[in-house]
């Protein structure tokens, strides 16, 4: 670790955040630069953490000479947050250090595997063969998930026992973790969880007086995000520049863009670094458990209400023809339940338990219960006349079991009835797995839920 001595300026000493020493992660990044930036203009003491000492140095100077004047406020500290030995060392450093942590902005991040879900990788193995095929991916979902998800949730784990009332954790979220990205779901769905967690935190802490924040930046104007919707538009196979007007399309405000005048426009990176500053500053000491989008007004939905639900004339459906997969992992009670409702509108089940305990489990309960599966069997094997459920092995610790399965390989179901026409999964875990606090729970229960381990 080291300071920034460069330069004879100083900082700003009387704005919003002066006096604080923040923490930001990933920023050696083109959103961490910014961050760094406003941050230092409002007169904190910042550490900026990230993999690579030099992609740090580097962006230090970037912002030095952006501001006008070397910061001696600045201190380069290089860690792997997910790594939750690091994370911890690196906290401890900066509070020997500094004497203090009032903010930490969970901003680091990856952009995970870019494929539609039938591609998305699992293996190593999976993502060489992309590459070989010309695909730029680097990481499988257990990657995107520690990064995305585990190294923030390492970070507050090691910063809350040194976080004082008034203290601020923002956590960098997206607004495609609430809405359509396509071939990116390896990417939004860690940042969906990252948002339960949020929320779940923000009660943990609160009685502490510390207060967490979402942010949601929506697409950012952006050489690179034009890069990135046209590969979408690429793998959705529509024409150029399709996937750029239909985000522009479901913006409500126009700001104004110069000689072309008020126009739809994708918010800019500035417009996230100050809703950061804002919600480090004491001016926001009344909120926590929200989230903020920075999105120029996009069109996004809050929550889904179920048609099914709210309209009962429809509750009479027709499923007859179908074969649904209820992934159930060890939850076969639920399943069981989901199951039945399931074969009761005519579809055909397959019940994806994930081990051979549970098939027999499941087994037994449809036979004792006399609906849906035939324990006799004929010549080949295949059972009953009438077999609706059918327990299969869907381990995903064994990607075999998955394959078997969804290519219908291994499931006698698949076979007879074609293509799989839908999935339901359930939690891999019960709650019961984490019922202590989220800044508590072990290492190894963590690296294990990261890694779809069994927690023992």
């Amino acid at each position: 670790m080291s300071t920034t001595e460069q330069g004879t300026a100083t900082r700003n000493r009387t704005g919003r955040l002066a006096g604080k020493v923040a923490l930001i992660t990933g920023a050696g990044g083109n959103f961490g630069e910014t961050i760094v930036r406003r941050y230092l203009e409002e007169g904190a003491r910042v550490v900026m953490v990230g993999r690579k000492r030099a992609k740090l140095e580097a962006t230090l100077a970037r912002v030095e000479q952006a501001l006008g004047w070397g910061s001696r406020e600045a201190m380069i500290l290089p860690f792997d947050a997910s790594d939750p030995g690091q994370a911890r060392l690196g906290i401890e450093t900066v509070v020997q250090e500094l004497g203090r942590l009032d903010i930490l902005v969970n901003n680091a991040g990856s952009t995970g595997p870019k494929q539609p879900l039938g591609n998305v990788p699992l293996t190593r193995e999976e993502v060489e063969a992309l590459r070989a095929a010309g695909a730029n991916d680097t990481e499988t979902v257990r990657d995107a998930i520690a990064n995305l998800f585990g190294l923030t949730w390492n970070m507050c784990r090691a910063a809350a026992p040194h976080l004082k009332p008034g203290s601020s954790i923002v956590n960098v979220s997206t607004i495609f973790s609430r809405t359509r990205y396509y071939g990116r779901a390896p990417y939004v769905v860690p940042k969906a969880a990252l948002n339960t967690f949020s929320r779940h935190l923000a009660l943990e802490l609160g009685p502490r007086g510390i207060r967490v924040n979402v942010v949601y930046p929506g697409p950012i104007e952006s050489e690179r995000i034009h890069g990135v919707f046209a590969a979408m538009d690429g793998l959705k196979k529509v024409a150029p520049g399709t996937t750029a007007k239909d985000f522009l399309g479901t913006m409500a405000l126009s700001r104004d863009t110069g000689a072309a005048g008020m126009q739809p426009m994708f918010p800019s990176i500035d417009d996230v670094a100050n809703t950061i500053v804002f919600l480090g500053a004491d001016e926001s000491r009344a909120f926590s458990a929200h989230g903020f989008e920075v999105t120029n007004g996009m069109n996004v939905w809050q929550e889904s209400r179920s048609t099914l639900m709210s309209r009962p004339d429809l509750r009479t459906l027709d499923g007859d023809g179908t074969t649904v997969l209820v992934a159930a992992g060890d939850q076969i009670a639920d399943a069981l339940a989901i199951a039945r409702v399931q074969a009761g509108v005519g579809a055909h089940v397959l019940l994806g338990l994930g081990s051979e305990e549970g098939v027999q489990a499941a087994r037994a309960a449809l036979a004792r219960d006399g609906d849906g599966y035939d324990v006799d069997t004929d010549a080949d094997g295949r059972g009953g006349r009438d077999r609706r459920i059918e327990p299969v092995l869907f381990d995903r610790s064994r990607a075999g079991t998955l394959h078997a399965v969804l290519s219908g390989s291994g499931a006698r179901a698949s076979e007879t009835h074609g293509a799989l026409h839908g999935a339901i999964v359930l939690p891999a875990y019960g709650a019961y797995r984490f019922r202590g606090a989220l800044t508590e729970v072990s290492d190894t229960d963590v690296d294990n839920f990261l890694d779809r381990k069994s927690v023992v």
